[in-house]
């Protein structure tokens, strides 16, 4: 084992952390409070492409490079998420607010809600809340930043040191394992889950994945099976979606079991998978009949298959701007598509052990399956993007290292363009990108400005009964926000919703619908309007809209002229 770095190392390094310096010079000194510029991504992915050299000239003995490698590839996707939370005083994405409500309430009643006081099935499952709640109570930090250290941080670094032993073991290679924990660590879902979207499904999936690699080890001990049993368990009352790919998985485990003949393991691996599914059955079936339902459906609808016609018909958007916001994760997917079906063909399945099988199939289902979950069921597809990405990982690395590892120099070249590309649209995809996203048209900005912000606690402190109207975002997030003030659960059971209505809150489905209707105030977000997607609507009736660009301002004159003026500034209007 060597501990000394070459000169080329050296010098990598070097540069790598002056691009980081320049990068987040850039950032500190950004034109727009709520924008990181351009520059910014442009350099993120050069240090990407630095990385990635960086492992495949690396002495394989050396472990110094190694670890400065680990720590090269955390900080690029810590420095993207980071930055990012830093912009905005509020959650990011759409689920966190909603979780982050619910965990207010716990703490300020020292106890879980009922469903009939709060309406959202997360009481059954309550794992993270409870999680997220001690770390708060403990470290005296907000929700915000203590689901992006504890969930976020920990999740990330979690997944890239399991994925990182996987590689190792199922190439034998330990360059194509630190090309995978790379484009782990930048690929758009994982950005999402670990920095921006933080519920959950975030650290559900990292249990998923100790599970199954636990599974794989194959160890008998007892302290073993009572740590994998605390993992299901605990999975259980965290989420739903996630307990179902362990599901999946440990019937891919159960099944090449069989096929292999693994008679030492098949024993505990049948009592592993019956423990599952009573758990699951006694979770679903009499705590939480909510989520037995959703498991129904989505299995009705794994039935029916793809619905291409229908998901393109319920867009009120061109399809094409879909695609382009997604072009990262379509690339990667096809990458890792193509590396699964290379390493099938180059390894002769024989050889193949119940580790290696299971990898292969896991992946290639949760890439090619999962990436078309779309068309299925699009609420949840991020969900199985997220999973697959995670596990694709791994071929992206194979493919990309088996071309460079070609004597030919222009494949070589070929290869860091690919990369540099690839790292470029993952850090613009509109999934990981709350603020300066390639394709603003299909980007609902979920992080509030700070005179929205003042525009909603101005509502809340003021409103009364007065019915409030907005996009959907706002006036769902304003309901969420209003939970965290209440110092008591309200006394009828509130109206259902993602969480329970406590504010009165109407839905009009278009903006010719607002001046012409009246008896509520409707809040008018003219930065978010003008520059990027909107919705508004009721949550299962919404309808999307272009932004308004120019005609923002045809919008202010008819708002001025019909309506009166109740609260203005130069973002945010409220009318009545």
């Amino acid at each position: 084992m060597k501990m000394n770095t070459n000169r080329q190392t050296i010098f990598f390094s070097m540069l790598f952390f002056i691009m980081s310096l320049i990068s987040n010079t850039m950032y500190y000194f950004r034109h727009d409070i709520y924008i990181r510029p351009d520059f910014y991504f442009y350099i993120l992915s050069l240090m990407a492409v630095i990385v990635f050299y960086q492992i495949l000239t690396i002495n394989n003995d050396n472990e110094l490079e190694k670890v400065i490698v680990f720590v090269e590839i955390i900080l690029i996707s810590i420095s993207f998420t980071l930055t990012q939370q830093a912009l905005y005083k509020t959650v990011l994405g759409r689920d966190p607010w909603t979780h982050g409500a619910l965990i207010a309430q716990i703490l300020k009643n020292y106890n879980i809600p009922t469903y009939e006081q709060i309406k959202t099935p997360y009481v059954w499952i309550p794992n993270f809340h409870l999680w997220i709640s001690t770390l708060m109570l403990i470290g005296n930090v907000t929700y915000k930043w203590a689901s992006y250290i504890s969930v976020g941080m920990t999740t990330l670094i979690i997944e890239i040191l399991v994925i990182y032993k996987l590689g190792k073991y199922v190439f034998n290679n330990g360059k194509v394992a630190l090309v995978s924990i790379l484009f782990l660590a930048i690929s758009d879902n994982v950005l999402d889950k670990t920095g921006k979207t933080i519920f959950p499904n975030s650290i559900g999936i990292v249990i998923v994945l100790l599970i199954f690699y636990m599974f794989l080890k194959k160890s008998g001990s007892i302290k073993f099976k009572i740590l994998v049993g605390i993992f299901i368990i605990s999975l259980a009352f965290m989420h739903t979606v996630s307990y179902m790919f362990m599901i999946i998985q440990a019937t891919f485990i159960l099944v090449l079991a069989i096929l292999l003949r693994d008679k030492i393991h098949l024993s505990s691996l049948v009592f592993y998978y019956a423990f599952i599914w009573v758990i699951a059955i006694l979770v679903w079936g009499f705590i939480s009949l909510h989520y037995l339902t959703v498991f129904i459906i989505l299995a009705e609808r794994l039935v029916q298959g793809l619905n291409i016609q229908g998901y393109e018909s319920s867009l009120m958007v061109p399809f094409k701007f879909v695609l382009f916001s997604r072009l990262g994760m379509l690339v990667y997917f096809g990458i890792s598509g193509i590396g699964l079906l290379w390493y099938y063909f180059n390894t002769r399945f024989k050889q193949f052990d119940m580790i290696k099988s299971n990898v292969v199939i896991s992946s290639a289902f949760f890439v090619g399956f999962g990436s078309l979950t779309f068309l299925i069921w699009p609420e949840i597809a991020h969900r199985f993007w997220y999973y697959g990405e995670i596990l694709g990982s791994l071929f992206v690395a194979y493919l990309l290292h088996e071309i460079w590892m070609s004597p030919k120099k222009l494949r070589r070249i070929i290869v860091l363009v690919v990369v540099l590309l690839l790292s470029w649209l993952m850090f613009v995809a509109s999934i990981s990108n709350d603020d300066n996203p390639l394709i603003k048209t299909y980007s609902i900005r979920t992080g509030w400005f700070d005179s929205e912000i003042q525009a909603g606690l101005f509502l809340l402190h003021n409103m009364g009964d007065y019915a409030v109207a907005s996009d959907w975002d706002y006036i769902a997030e304003l309901n969420n926000l209003m939970w965290t003030f209440r110092d008591s659960l309200p006394s009828n059971p509130p109206k259902y919703g993602d969480i329970g209505w406590v504010i009165n809150a109407k839905f009009p489905k278009s903006l010719s619908e607002v001046f012409e209707s009246d008896g509520y105030l409707f809040v008018f977000r003219k930065d978010l309007t003008q520059d990027r997607l909107f919705e508004l609507g009721p949550r299962w009736g919404k309808r999307q809209y272009m932004p308004l660009g120019r005609d923002v301002s045809n919008v202010l004159k008819e708002g001025y002229l019909t309506k009166d003026t109740i609260y203005t500034t130069k973002s945010v209007i409220i009318w009545y």
